[in-house]
């Protein structure tokens, strides 16, 4: 069995002072009030960066708070649907005529393009009209 002598003995950490045990308290706090600074900055930016989305889309009218709409008649939903037809259809219209434009002065440009518009939309709801009358 090998002996034991004073050198090889391991000796008891020392206690550490009153002073030391402060200081490591100081800066644990230190570091836990830096980051719930940090913390705190990166939550207020990100609330910063949310109000400012909130009011793009409210700017766009995306979340707007809807209001009750009073509900249509049938025939004030058959106009609002022929509206939006004839809005389509002069668009598609005017596409397609535009590559005719050069030819003409603004004002025939119009006049035609109202006439191609009129008489698509007569064909379109011709049919239309016959089924929903039958």
């Amino acid at each position: 069995m090998p002996a034991f002598d004073a050198w090889s003995r391991p000796q008891r950490p020392e206690q550490p002072t009153k002073e030391a045990v402060e200081a490591v308290i100081a800066a644990a706090r230190a570091t836990a009030i830096a980051t719930a600074i940090q913390r705190a900055e990166e939550e207020a930016k990100d609330l910063v960066k949310t109000e400012a989305k909130v009011k793009q889309t409210e700017k766009r009218g995306v979340k707007k708070e809807k209001e009750k709409k009073p509900s249509l008649s049938k025939e004030e939903k058959e106009a609002l649907k022929e509206k939006k037809l004839k809005k389509m259809v002069g668009a598609v219209v005017v596409k397609t005529m535009s590559k005719y434009q050069k030819y003409m002065d603004h004002g025939q440009f119009k006049k035609y393009a109202k006439e191609v518009r009129r008489v698509s939309l007569h064909v379109l709801l011709s049919p239309l009209t016959k089924l929903l009358l039958s």
